[in-house]
């Protein structure tokens, strides 16, 4: 933890625990680390490679790792001059493992075609089989209320169906 916000945790089944963290965003534009997580202690923090988009602005701030360590489904925000309004875009996509670090994958916009629209969607939550992605979406603006949204795919090498909202959760979730 540090003084600046720290948030989003996420393990694989190896124990590198990745999370959001924006302790040096100005200086480097990344905000997704990784780490050891071994003992109940985390050490080697580093940030992730290959996803940022190392522009000011943009900020990646939501993600889930699938449980092999080799998919991350990512947020890629775009925020404005008024951070306290929150993002001003926000998109989930897909980055496969290179290496030490990720990359997007070339088909990601294919794959996440019927989950991403015209509003905000992040903390996605990939299932264990790669089948079953839950996120938020929401609208932006005053008032705008968000809600749980499942896209689901027979096949992970396949896109996601269209996301359908969790109707049975109602108020802000």
């Amino acid at each position: 933890n540090t003084a600046a916000l720290d948030a989003v945790a996420t393990m694989d089944r190896s124990g590198v625990f990745y999370f959001v963290s924006l302790r040096d965003h100005e200086k480097t534009l990344h905000s997704i680390f990784r780490g050891e997580f071994r003992d109940g202690a985390l050490s080697g923090v580093e940030p992730v490679r290959g996803i940022s988009r190392k522009k000011p602005l943009y900020i990646n701030f939501d993600l889930d790792i699938s449980p092999d360590g080799e998919r991350m489904y990512v947020v890629d925000g775009r925020f404005d001059l008024l951070w306290v309004l929150g993002p001003k875009a926000a998109d989930i996509v897909v980055a496969d493992r290179r290496g030490d670090g990720f990359v997007v994958s070339p088909d990601s916009a294919e794959m996440l075609a019927n989950v991403n629209t015209d509003v905000l969607e992040y903390a996605p939550c990939i299932s264990a089989d790669g089948r079953t992605l839950l996120l938020t979406r929401m609208r932006r603006g005053l008032g705008a209320q968000p809600a749980i949204y499942v896209a689901q795919r027979d096949d992970p090498s396949q896109p996601f169906g269209p996301a359908r909202r969790l109707a049975a959760l109602e108020g802000f979730v």
